[in-house]
């Protein structure tokens, strides 16, 4: 689980700066990839950071969450071995 979420973490994190970087040289990222048929209505590159940028929040907050929890849990596993002791 920590590798899965370190990794989705990192690919989302290049395809969030490279989005932000491309937009800021001002070009059309807008290239058809993220719509799945010719009638569905474009949406605008901003959308596309606003979802990204969600998506990294979920991310991180997994990150953080998957971390903390084996933080804990190797806290809790020492506190017992030395109680035992």
């Amino acid at each position: 689980m920590p590798g899965a979420v370190l990794s989705a973490n990192a690919l989302l994190l290049v395809f969030f700066s490279a989005l932000l970087f491309n937009m800021a040289r001002g070009l059309d990222v807008n290239c058809g990839c993220f719509s799945t048929g010719s009638d569905t209505p474009v949406m605008s590159a901003g959308w596309y950071l606003v979802r990204d940028t969600l998506f990294l929040a979920v991310g991180f907050f997994l990150l953080y969450a998957v971390f903390l929890q084996r933080r804990l849990k190797n806290q809790t596993v020492n506190k017992a071995g030395k109680e035992s002791s």
